[in-house]
């Protein structure tokens, strides 16, 4: 039997398994390979086009619960303090989360540009690789920015960071 190590992190634990069945470790890296065609994908976005890369930053308020959720107020907050040093915001999101990321750039002094439901996991993967920062709350988003190295700002509300944050 494997012992269950409660504290670990989740990616830790799931390679100890593997490494425990016979499967060897290729390592605890995240990667996300791009194509040409999430950069095409993400060119087809009329809004993105303009955007200068590492002059901006991605703000993803939703999550797969909304418990998991920090406040729309407090991301429009932190929108526009970045915004205020020049930086462009890109709100983030999936079709379910339209109306959140409309609720944030409505409660936002400063302009923003909201993308949510318009990319494909390869866009928005582009998108956040020539970002500055990554700014979300504890959601699959955090993981997709670990493998492509962008730095990020993980809000967590009700779960374990020692446990589900990206390595």
């Amino acid at each position: 039997f494997l012992i269950h190590l409660a504290n670990q992190s989740e990616i830790r634990r799931y390679l100890r398994l593997l490494e425990f069945l016979g499967i060897p470790s290729q390592g605890e890296e995240l990667e996300f390979p791009l194509k040409e065609e999430d950069k095409q994908a993400l060119l087809a976005i009329e809004k993105v086009r303009d955007l200068n890369f590492g002059e901006y930053i991605c703000l993803h308020p939703g999550a797969s619960t909304p418990t998991r959720c920090w406040s729309p107020a407090g991301f429009a907050e932190v929108a526009d303090a970045l915004a205020a040093l020049g930086l462009s915001i890109v709100l983030t999101g999936s079709q379910q989360e339209i109306q959140l990321t409309e609720k944030v750039a409505s409660m936002m002094k400063f302009s923003s540009i909201n993308v949510a439901g318009c990319t494909n996991i390869g866009a928005l993967a582009v998108l956040l690789q020539n970002a500055r920062l990554l700014i979300c709350n504890d959601t699959g988003i955090s993981h997709l920015a670990a493998a492509l190295r962008v730095p990020s700002v993980v809000i967590f509300s009700q779960s374990d960071p020692q446990i589900w944050a990206p390595l």
